[in-house]
C-alpha cells in the first residue's frame, strides 16, 4: 500500500485534515492560547513621575550611521 497523497491533492487539503485529526483523540481537550492585546493605560496625573519621559531628546551625532 502506497502512502503517497492521491493525485490532485493540495498542501491546503493535508492542512484540513490535520486539523480534524487535532480535534479528536488525545488532544481533544487541548486548551489554544489567546493572545490578549496591548493595555491602554490611562493618561496619569502632571505631578505623577511616570506622567513623561525624564531622558530629554539626544543631538545628533553629526554624521551618518
Amino acid at each position: 500500500m502506497s502512502k503517497q497523497p492521491p493525485e490532485g491533492s493540495t498542501c491546503l487539503d493535508r492542512a484540513r485534515v490535520d486539523e480534524q485529526l487535532l480535534a479528536v483523540g488525545r488532544f481533544a481537550n487541548e486548551v489554544r492560547a489567546a493572545i490578549p492585546s496591548i493595555p491602554i493605560y490611562p493618561k496619569q496625573p502632571p505631578n505623577s513621575p511616570w506622567a513623561g519621559d525624564p531622558v530629554p531628546t539626544e543631538p545628533p551625532l553629526g554624521y551618518d550611521i
